[in-house]
């Protein structure tokens, strides 16, 4: 198979974003506009038009669950007595950095890039990987941020339940329940909305990715090198590595097999960038292993895609 006609097109419309965005047609509140568009709307249409109209037994499968969680976990933990023994960062820093090494661009970059390097029904791998970051990984750095910036005099209860309540009505994970229900009781979507919810999700792709680079131009470039290099390294290289020896060890079926070992190697999210503005820890840091991990990506994807595909 030749890649380089279906991944032209991802590639490209971040390369589009950014250069919008260095050439001032899109500045940070037209990314923040757009960001809200894909994530509150384009999105959640794509997430429900490939749940719904699947059979609810090909929605979960523990394996692969547990293969890609496992490996997140251990990465997390890594990149955070990393910055922790070594830089000697705070713990919300810590955590944030163990976030960049394990939090992929899922959402925006991985559900439509497997959709159209392995089928719609890849999809499905990428949302679960989804609902699996926010629920943990996220839920782990949150908690991690809060308690140290209440220096360890916070009330875990009411923490617990006001990060449970922001999880579980994000428009990606409300949507995900919603497709679910319509895929188990087989009503699926109504044809009065068909095409609506088909028009949305086809702007799903390319407005994320348009704001993927957009986001990248108007960020400077800045953050030490040195602790730049661990997360970014574990992110593209480590992360998908393991994952790989968890899946095989647990006999994943080739598609959720590739699909995951795809995911794994795509660059850190941009959700974690949002999460240090929100905390005031590490932005610059954060900000310089999204562009460094992206712009890295274009070449370690192919290549891994060179030898799978």
């Amino acid at each position: 198979m030749t890649l380089f006609p279906i991944l032209l097109p991802f590639f490209g419309l971040i390369a589009l974003g950014y250069f919008a965005g260095r050439l001032g047609w899109i500045n940070e509140a037209g990314v923040a506009g757009m960001s809200a568009f894909v994530i509150k709307f384009a999105m959640p249409c794509l997430i429900i038009s490939v749940i719904a109209n699947s059979q609810i037994t090909a929605l979960v499968n523990g394996a692969f669950l547990a293969s890609y969680l496992v490996a997140e976990l251990v990465i997390y933990a890594v990149a955070m007595a990393i910055s922790l023994l070594i830089f000697k960062t705070r713990l919300a820093e810590a955590a944030l950095m163990g976030l960049g090494a394990s939090w992929g661009n899922v959402g925006y970059m991985g559900i439509p890039l497997s959709a159209s390097l392995f089928g719609p029904e890849a999809a499905i791998p990428a949302l679960l990987a989804t609902a699996a970051d926010m629920a943990v990984v996220t839920g782990i750095t949150v908690l991690l941020v809060e308690y140290d910036a209440k220096r360890g005099q916070m009330a875990v209860l009411p923490l617990l339940s006001n990060l449970g309540g922001k999880l579980l009505f994000h428009p990606f994970i409300l949507t995900l329940i919603l497709g679910v229900v319509l895929s188990a009781t087989g009503i699926g979507i109504p044809k009065v909305l068909q095409n609506s919810v088909n028009f949305l999700s086809g702007a799903a792709g390319p407005s994320a990715l348009f704001a993927i680079g957009a986001s990248l131009a108007v960020r400077p470039l800045k953050g030490e090198r040195a602790e730049i290099a661990a997360p970014i390294a574990l992110k593209l290289f480590a992360l998908p590595a393991l994952f790989l020896v968890f899946g095989l060890a647990l006999k994943l079926e080739p598609l959720w097999l590739t699909t995951g070992l795809v995911l794994t190697a795509l660059p850190t999210a941009g959700n974690v960038f949002v999460l240090a503005e929100q905390a005031g820890q590490a932005v610059q840091r954060v900000s310089a292993i999204i562009l460094v991990s992206t712009l890295l990506s274009i070449a370690t994807v192919v290549a891994l895609l060179t030898q799978i595909m």
